[in-house]
């Protein structure tokens, strides 16, 4: 059985949202006066990328970037959907608080992967960046219509790939608030 429940405590408050008992996710509100954190906690990231290159390039960019963050990488569409739902072989995969997803997936492409998320009344809150090559206007529009949170074309050269992974890995880190899934 489905919910939400509103918690507050003085000028905090918390969304709960919840699928049953064993899995619930925390929304942080921020208070409305209070001032945004500064927390650097180390962030858990669903990586959806079928090239090994693009996989390397990502993770050295998100180190040099200096993110603290754990990275699980799918290869594939249905692999991303199958550790994001839980589904063997995948049934310990830890819910991430951010994924990166590219559009061009085998068996099932990222768009698709977007759209069953998306429609998912839990999963729906967790941010989604489309990090790919693909410039295509229609894509990007089909993107944000079905959710995504930013869409990035990866640059050619890696140091404006590291630019950009550290003012995404900055924004996401330290000024966003995201779902933390438990």
């Amino acid at each position: 059985m489905a919910g939400t429940l509103q918690i507050s405590a003085g000028a905090v408050r918390r969304t709960v949202v919840y699928r049953s008992a064993e899995r619930a996710i925390l929304l942080a509100v921020c208070p409305d006066d209070g001032p945004m954190s500064e927390d650097t906690r180390s962030i858990h990231i669903l990586l959806a990328e079928d090239d090994d290159n693009d996989v390397r390039i990502t993770r050295r960019a998100i180190k040099k970037g200096g993110l603290s963050a754990t990275i699980s990488v799918a290869r594939d569409g249905q692999e991303a959907l199958d550790m994001l739902f839980r589904r063997a072989p995948h049934q310990d995969a830890e819910t991430p608080d951010l994924v990166l997803l590219d559009i061009n997936l085998p068996k099932i492409n990222g768009v698709e992967v977007l759209r069953t998320l998306k429609q998912d009344e839990v999963l729906q809150a967790v941010p989604v960046l489309m990090l790919t090559t693909s410039a295509r206007q229609e894509d990007v529009t089909t993107a944000y219509a079905l959710g995504a949170n930013t869409y990035i074309c990866k640059p050619i050269r890696f140091a404006r790939f590291v630019e950009v992974i550290r003012s995404v890995s900055t924004y996401w880190s330290r000024v966003a608030r995201v779902p933390r899934l438990l």
